[in-house]
């Protein structure tokens, strides 16, 4: 995948775009985002990440008749980091099912629901990209996936000619 220098709202909003019919009528998106410098990365796998955190946040709220709430919010961190949050008003991951979600095949959706690649391939992508992904959640409140990327740094930039 083609690295570049670029707003990371670029690879969000079309993530965000992309799953909109997943959240349907029945819910609502809070967009939070702070003004943020670039990063380096690829636009088309940090997509990917996203669709697939903002996918499984409109599952797990799909059983809310109404309030379903999507939070989408982009921060600069005072380390000097982008950090991205996806958050949701789901029914939450159980306490043992926390640390095993980033494992490759484990899903809690239902048979043919889920492959259970999708939060192992994010964790991979966020990893190759210098990143990290966390999560918290709460049983009957919801779940936060929080990304870390590194910002660009101004000596990546090749000089003008």
């Amino acid at each position: 995948a083609s690295v570049v220098s670029f707003p990371i709202v670029d690879a969000l909003e079309p993530a965000r775009k992309m799953a909109a019919p997943r959240l349907g009528t029945r819910g609502r998106v809070k967009r939070e985002f702070d003004p943020v410098p670039p990063i380096n990365g690829s636009p088309t796998q940090l997509r990917q990440v996203f669709l697939n955190l903002i996918v499984n946040a409109c599952d797990a709220m799909s059983a809310k008749s109404s309030n379903a709430l999507l939070t989408l919010r982009t921060r600069h961190t005072a380390s000097d980091m982008i950090q991205i949050d996806v958050a949701d008003n789901g029914h939450g991951i159980e306490v043992d099912d926390i640390e095993k979600i980033f494992d490759p095949f484990f899903t809690t959706k239902e048979v043919g629901k889920g492959s259970g690649m999708g939060l192992s391939i994010s964790y991979r992508i966020i990893e190759n990209h210098g990143g990290t992904i966390e999560v918290h959640s709460k049983v009957g409140k919801g779940t936060a996936f929080t990304i870390t990327l590194p910002r660009q740094d101004d000596r990546d930039i090749p000089a003008s000619p």
